[in-house]
C-alpha cells in the first residue's frame, strides 16, 4: 500500500476555534483520497475477492439489523463502533460554525450514529422511514466541496512560488495532484423536485453565516423551477399518498452547483459544477442509452460521493433509469480537458469506484435495493448495511380474512418470473370468481398475464399506470357492476393513482407488494359479503416483501418449511 503526502487544508479564510484543531482525530477527508492502492490490491478489490459481510455488535443503529461490509483493507480508521462527536470529525470551521448555529440541540444518537460511518467515507445503504439523514448530508456534500477547492488553492498557491523561485521540482509537482479527469465530485439523486429542493436549500443555509451576504446566482429561477407549486391531491385520498403527492412532484429535473469562495452559483454547467442534483429520468435524458455515442457523461467520470435519496419511490418510477446512472458513475471520459499534472494517479488508472463512496436510503427494504448497492458498491474503505427491524402488519387488518400461501419452488432468481406464471396459469387462474382483484407487483409479469388473458378470453379489464383517465374509469364501472370477471392491477397504478376499487370480494398478490402497506390498504378497502378470501404466490426470493407484511420469523417459516401452502384465518 502507499501513501502519497498529504496535502495541507487552507481554511485561514474562515474562523477557526483553536478547541477544534485539539479534538479532531483524523483527517478522513485526506486519509481515504490521498490513499495509492497497490495494483494488485486493486485487482482484489475490484472483483471482490477479500469481501466479507459480518453481523455487527454494538450499540449503533437500535432495533436495526447492522451488517459490516468489509473488503480486507484497513487503511484508515473506520472502526465505526469507536463513535466520535461531531467536533472529532475533520470540517471546515466555517461549516462547522453554521451547522451549530443551526441546529444548536446537536445530533439525535440516529444521527450521531449515521455520522459515524458518513463521516468516514465509508459506504452505507439504509432501510429505514427516517428523515433526519438530510442535514447531515447537506454538510457532508459543503464539507467535502469545500476541502477539495482548498487543496487545490493551497496546491496553485504551492506550485506558483516554487516556479517563481526556479525550485519546482517533480517532487513538488507530484505532491500536487490533487484532482480528478473532471470538476463535479458529488452526485445527489433524488426523485422528486421538492426534495432536491430540501437538499439545496439545506446547503444554502449552511454555507452562509449569520448576518453575511448571500450571493446566489440563478436564486430565483431555482425557486420558481423546484419551490412549492402548490399542488395538492384531492381530500379523499388517503394522509399518506396527500403528503407524498404535494408539491412540487415532477420526475424529471437536473441541476449542477459550484461552490464558489463567497457565492454558490446554481444552473452551473457540469462541467464547470462540484455538485450534481437530479432525478434518475433526468440524468438519463442527459446520459442516453448504454452504449450510445451521442450522450454525455464525461461530468460523471470523478464523482467521489454518490448518494440516493429514497430509492423505494425511485422504485416505483424506473428502477433501470438508477441503476444504469449508477454504472455509468466513474466512466472513462471521452475526453480529457484537465490538467493531467494535477490528477491523482488513482483516477489516471480508473480506480475511482474504488475510492467512491456511496450512499443509499430507502424506506422500505427490497430485494433490487441490495442488488444495486453491493453491485455498485466497490469503496475500499468497506461499509454497512442497517435494517430496520420489520414489523408484521396483520393487526393493521380490519376485514375478517382467509390467507392462503402459495410457494412455488425456484432455485434461480432468473427463473423466477417464468415459474410464477407458470404456477398462477395452472392452480389460481382457473378457479378465480367474479369480483377477484390481481394484483401483480411488476409491470413487465402484469404485460405478459394480460397478454394471455386476452388470449385465453378470460373476463377481464385491466389497470396500469399508463392508462388514460376514461379507461380507468370504464374498467372500475365494469368491474363493479360485475361485466367483468377479474380486474388486474399493477402496484405503480396504486403508487401513483390509490384509487379505491370497489366491488372486490378476493385479491390474488401475484406477487407481494414493494410496500408492505399496499397489502393491509387493498384488503381493508375489499368489500366482501363476509371473510375475504386472499392468496399470495410467493417463492423464497420473495424473503424481504414477506418480512416487510409478516415479520422475520412468520417469513422464514414460510420460506422453509416442508409445506408449498398455508392457510391463516382471522377474524
Amino acid at each position: 500500500m502507499k501513501r502519497v503526502k498529504k496535502s495541507s487544508i487552507n481554511d485561514s479564510e474562515n474562523p477557526s476555534p483553536k478547541k477544534q484543531k485539539s479534538e479532531v482525530k483524523s483527517d478522513f477527508f485526506n486519509d481515504h483520497f490521498i490513499v495509492e492502492l497497490d495494483d494488485p490490491v486493486a485487482e482484489q478489490l475490484s472483483v471482490g475477492a477479500n469481501f466479507s459481510k459480518t453481523p455487527l455488535k454494538s450499540d449503533l443503529f437500535e432495533e436495526s439489523a447492522v451488517t459490516l461490509n468489509s473488503t480486507g483493507v484497513n487503511i484508515h480508521d473506520t472502526n465505526v463502533t469507536e463513535k466520535l462527536s461531531l467536533d472529532e470529525f475533520p470540517h471546515v470551521p466555517k461549516v462547522i460554525q453554521r451547522f451549530k448555529e443551526i441546529y444548536p440541540d446537536g445530533l439525535n444518537k440516529e444521527q450521531e450514529d449515521l455520522y459515524q460511518v458518513i463521516g468516514r467515507y465509508m459506504d452505507l445503504c439504509m432501510v429505514n422511514k427516517t428523515k433526519s439523514y438530510m442535514p447531515l448530508l447537506s454538510l457532508h456534500t459543503l464539507n467535502h466541496v469545500i476541502k477539495t477547492r482548498n487543496t487545490i488553492l493551497k496546491n496553485n498557491d504551492t506550485l506558483e512560488k516554487a516556479s517563481k523561485k526556479g525550485a519546482l521540482t517533480d517532487e513538488i509537482i507530484e505532491s500536487a495532484r490533487d484532482q480528478g479527469l473532471s470538476r463535479p465530485k458529488v452526485l445527489f439523486v433524488t426523485p422528486m423536485r421538492k426534495f432536491a429542493y430540501t437538499f439545496i436549500q439545506n446547503m444554502i443555509e449552511l454555507y452562509f453565516v449569520e448576518g453575511e451576504k448571500k450571493t446566489i446566482m440563478n436564486h430565483s429561477r431555482f425557486e420558481e423551477e423546484f419551490g412549492d407549486n402548490g399542488h395538492i391531491p384531492h381530500e379523499r385520498k388517503k394522509p399518506d399518498f396527500r403528503e407524498l403527492m404535494s408539491g412540487n412532484i415532477d420526475d424529471c429535473f437536473r441541476i449542477g452547483i459550484q461552490i464558489g469562495k463567497k457565492a454558490i452559483k446554481l444552473y452551473q454547467r457540469f462541467a464547470e459544477a462540484d455538485i450534481l442534483v437530479c432525478s434518475p429520468l433526468g440524468m438519463r435524458m442527459v446520459i442516453g442509452e448504454e452504449g450510445e455515442t451521442e450522450g454525455e457523461s464525461d461530468f460523471l467520470s470523478s464523482i467521489e460521493v454518490v448518494m440516493v435519496d429514497r430509492a423505494n419511490i425511485i422504485m416505483m418510477q424506473n428502477w433501470e433509469h438508477l441503476m444504469h446512472l449508477v454504472e455509468t458513475v466513474n466512466c472513462v471520459p471521452k475526453k480529457i480537458e484537465t490538467d493531467i499534472s494535477r490528477v491523482r494517479q488513482w483516477s489516471i488508472k480508473n480506480l475511482g469506484k474504488l475510492y467512491r463512496q456511496t450512499i443509499i436510503f430507502s424506506e422500505i427494504n427490497f430485494t433490487e435495493l441490495h442488488s444495486l448497492f453491493y453491485s455498485n458498491s466497490k469503496n475500499y474503505a468497506g461499509g454497512l448495511t442497517v435494517i430496520k427491524n420489520p414489523k408484521e402488519l396483520l393487526d393493521d387488518i380490519e376485514k375478517p380474512l382467509l390467507q392462503e400461501f402459495h410457494r412455488f419452488d425456484c432455485q434461480s432468481a432468473v427463473n423466477q418470473s417464468d415459474l410464477r406464471f407458470d404456477y398462477f396459469t395452472r392452480n389460481i387462474l382457473p378457479s378465480l370468481g367474479h369480483g377477484t382483484l390481481v394484483f401483480v407487483s411488476s409491470y413487465f409479469d402484469f404485460v405478459r398475464l394480460r397478454n394471455y388473458m386476452k388470449k385465453e378470453n378470460e373476463s377481464f379489464v385491466q389497470l396500469h399506470e399508463y392508462a388514460k383517465l376514461k379507461k380507468i374509469s370504464r374498467a372500475r364501472d365494469m368491474f363493479y357492476h360485475k361485466k367483468k370477471k377479474l380486474i388486474i392491477m399493477t402496484e405503480r397504478f396504486h403508487f401513483f393513482k390509490r384509487f379505491t376499487i370497489k366491488g372486490v370480494s378476493s385479491i390474488v398478490f401475484y406477487q407481494l407488494p414493494t410496500n408492505p402497506h399496499f397489502f393491509t390498504e387493498l384488503i381493508n378497502e375489499s368489500s366482501p359479503e363476509g371473510r375475504l378470501e386472499s392468496k399470495v404466490i410467493f417463492s423464497r426470493f420473495d424473503i424481504f416483501r414477506l418480512q416487510n407484511i409478516f415479520g422475520s420469523a412468520q417469513a422464514k417459516e414460510l420460506i422453509k418449511s416442508d409445506k408449498k401452502f398455508h392457510a391463516l384465518v382471522s377474524e
